[in-house]
């Protein structure tokens, strides 16, 4: 390690040894520090360091002939003697540290002179260059990551990682090449979509290769080989077929083929022997099958029979009479997964343009104008409940809901047309004719019809408070045993709806006690069974029979 001689400081210190028993407050720094000094001397450079550390401590500041007391005065450079100490127990960075403050503060020549002679040690080598390809090789990599060539990008960065593997590493590039893999691992599935297997192949071989295990490239790569494995076996199967004078089969055969695999069907030089099979198919072979895949349902692949005749004639009027009717088909059928869906707008659009690609399509025309007529009896009852003519309403949504019953409870369910509150409507709607409001409060006649219109709305908890206003207002009224029936059917749409236990227990209980307030002013009263739920009507029937 390194060695300072220190013969210009060692005099002074045996001189001065014996005065540090008198010292006061003012020199404390110094009792410590001169055992610091000796035990540098003596080359015990951790109890110097503990020692002068403590003398810092006291007092910090270093000084050329320092007042200890009396007349004693001593040079006090603590942190020269901590560098050099730090640096010989190989504390390089306590070393720097303290060869910095020694420099930046008073320190005679000697002090400093020893200090130059440390301080190739203490100031540590400046980096190698890195290697001159190293930059050109990260920004081939950005520039191709930029224009979306993964493929170059990841083998620039492999090549900036393989010339200076810890800068690489330092600069987070490692990312930065996982980022590149991921958008080849993209681009190689985007082109697996769109047929082209030799590309895709490529692709997520080159990504697998520069970061093995990925489950996405692992299950590409073997649909690749599936789709490539099943293009061999068709096109076996099709020459067969051909060699065999089965045209209709080998034409069927590489189609599928064809949409397997382009390329290879192209590199196969497979579009001449399509053509050829297609030529001696001839025309009414093709026209012939595509009408029985029509007759069969199966209308794909009845309209790529018809389009493959009309290419070869164009104005077969069978053909394009067969195209229009598949085209129909396969709309209208769009249009009933749509309306599997609860996605009715979006089926009356395949289904309007199902009867206008095709008018003798008897099941579209039957559809839209079913929808149609739904729509229209729905929207006039939306139209009366707002008016508040809700009897008027009533046989218009029962029409609807008859008309097509699974549309009416979803549109229940999602409250699209004020029908969602039908799920306990009761059936003698209407009997609270509308007129003008009294001048004071809200009149139980008004209160009692917006209880009614509120919970046509679907909204029964606000229907409630006014319903229960209007059964204490017409106690006395011919009307009372209706309104309570409404309220009846809001407290059990409430109790069906709750998910909470106590709530349900609640409600079905006012439930009850309403139905029976009805039922003691007319025993046989009734809710309708097309427009009430039966859950409703049960509870009508427990608070008739006493249950």
């Amino acid at each position: 390690m390194v060695s300072v001689s220190m013969r210009t400081v060692t005099a002074t210190w045996i001189a001065l040894s014996v005065l540090c028993a008198s010292l006061d407050a003012q020199g404390r720094w110094y009792r410590p520090y001169r055992r610091g000094v000796d035990a540098f001397e003596a080359r015990h450079f951790q109890e110097a360091i503990e020692a002068i550390e403590a003398a810092v401590a006291i007092d910090p500041k270093p000084e050329a002939n320092k007042y200890v007391e009396g007349g004693l005065r001593v040079d006090y450079f603590p942190y020269y003697y901590l560098s050099v100490a730090y640096l010989n127990i190989g504390r390089r960075d306590k070393a720097k540290e303290n060869y910095d403050k020694a420099l930046s503060n008073p320190l005679k020549n000697q002090f400093r002179r020893n200090l130059e002679l440390v301080k190739a040690d203490i100031t540590p080598p400046a980096p190698p260059a890195l290697n001159a390809a190293f930059e050109p090789a990260i920004q081939r990599a950005e520039s191709a990551v930029a224009n979306r060539q993964f493929r170059e990008a990841i083998d620039a960065w492999d090549v900036a990682r393989s010339l200076e593997p810890e800068e690489f590493a330092r600069r987070g590039l490692p990312e930065r090449h996982a980022d590149a893999v991921r958008g080849l691992v993209t681009e190689g599935m985007s082109l697996l979509q769109q047929g082209r297997l030799d590309d895709a192949r490529g692709a997520l071989r080159r990504a697998d290769q520069a970061q093995p295990g990925q489950p996405a490239v692992a299950d590409s790569l073997r649909e690749i080989q599936r789709r490539e494995t099943e293009y061999t076996r068709l096109t076996a199967a099709a020459d067969q077929d051909r060699r065999q004078d089965n045209f209709a089969a080998a034409h069927a055969k590489y189609l599928e083929a064809r949409a397997l695999h382009p390329q290879r069907f192209e590199s196969d030089a497979l579009p001449n022997t399509l053509r050829d099979v297609e030529q001696r198919l001839g025309q009414v072979s093709l026209r012939t099958s595509a009408e029985q895949a029509f007759a069969d349902r199966r209308y794909k692949e009845a309209l790529d029979g018809a389009r493959a005749v009309l290419q070869r004639s164009p104005n077969d009027a069978t053909a394009q009479q067969l195209e229009k009717r598949a085209e129909s088909m396969l709309l209208f059928d769009e249009g009933l997964g749509l309306v599997a869906q609860g996605q009715y707008q979006d089926a009356d659009r395949r289904f309007a343009a199902a009867a206008a690609r095709d008018s003798g399509n008897k099941a579209a025309v039957d559809r839209l104008a079913a929808s149609r007529r739904y729509l229209d009896l729905t929207t006039r009852a939306e139209t009366l409940i707002q008016g508040n003519q809700i009897a008027a309403a009533q046989p218009l949504l029962e029409e609807a809901r008859s008309l097509d019953p699974r549309r009416f409870e979803r549109s229940k369910s999602a409250s699209a047309r004020g029908a969602a509150p039908l799920e306990g409507l009761p059936t003698a709607t209407g009997a609270f004719p509308v007129g003008p409001a009294q001048p004071r409060g809200t009149p139980p006649l008004t209160a009692a019809r917006n209880g009614v219109v509120a919970l046509l709305k679907g909204d029964a908890r606000a229907a409630v408070p006014l319903l229960e206003g209007g059964v204490k207002e017409m106690a006395a009224s011919a009307s009372s045993a209706d309104v309570s029936a409404y309220l009846a059917v809001a407290y059990a749409t409430l109790s069906l709806s709750t998910t909470n236990d106590l709530e349900r227990v609640r409600w079905r209980n006012l439930a009850t006690r309403a139905f029976r307030g009805t039922l003691q002013q007319r025993p046989d009263y009734r809710l309708s069974d097309r427009l009430v739920s039966p859950k409703v009507r049960e509870l009508l029937d427990a608070a008739r029979t006493g249950r």
